[in-house]
């Protein structure tokens, strides 16, 4: 009857073993934590409390209406930017006004994006400057997919004044096309004048 529980708990801690590594995204080496994305409260923390905290607003504030756009806040890009242009394009009353909303919106976004790379490649923020390089790296991609996504949001926008459900499925279908097309942008670019580390054992000593 002893040896059951003992063989059960000796299962158990193999499977927590297991799943704490595949959580972790790295080996654990003699139980300790291999630093994993998911695991860092530095990363998953801004990316659940950004689409919270905006959904809140917007049901406490208003519009009511909008608050399905607060989850996409931290949508992987370029969704991010789809959500971002559909408040520019509603909020603006002048040239002016949606030149400069526009110039922060990808400020902004290029900062949390080379932040949230870096962090997730463990390279950390390092100096304040090479964050801005990361930046500048990632403000060339977020520049060209708002070029991309306007007109579809322009489209969106006509959707949402005149009730006509065809522009908003004449507008949907191109904008996630862009989407796919241009994913992984915003991901490898602040990341890209980083030197690739070859893998241990890989390369011959001098």
């Amino acid at each position: 009857m002893s040896s059951g529980p003992r063989r059960c708990v000796g299962g158990c801690r193999e499977i927590r073993h297991d799943l704490l590594s595949a959580l972790d995204g790295a080996p654990r080496v003699g139980g300790a934590p291999g630093g994993g994305a998911l695991l860092r409260r530095r990363l998953w923390v801004p990316a659940v409390l950004l689409p919270v905290a905006e959904t809140a607003l917007l049901l406490a504030v208003g519009p009511r209406g909008a608050a399905a756009l607060g989850p996409q806040v931290t949508a992987p890009p370029p969704l991010d930017l789809l959500h971002d242009l559909r408040w520019v394009a509603t909020y603006h009353d002048s040239w002016l006004l949606l030149g400069l909303e526009l110039a922060a919106v990808l400020a902004l976004r290029s900062l949390y994006a080379a932040w949230i790379v870096r962090q997730a490649r463990r390279q950390g923020c390092g100096s304040a400057w090479s964050l801005v390089r990361a930046a500048g790296r990632a403000l060339v991609f977020y520049a060209t997919a708002s070029v991309l996504l306007w007109p579809w949001v322009a489209l969106l926008f006509g959707g949402a004044i005149s009730h006509l459900s065809y522009l908003y499925f004449a507008a949907l279908p191109p904008a996630l096309a862009v989407a796919l097309v241009l994913h992984r942008g915003a991901l490898n670019r602040p990341g890209a004048a980083q030197p690739r580390q070859p893998p241990p054992g890989d390369g011959a000593d001098p």
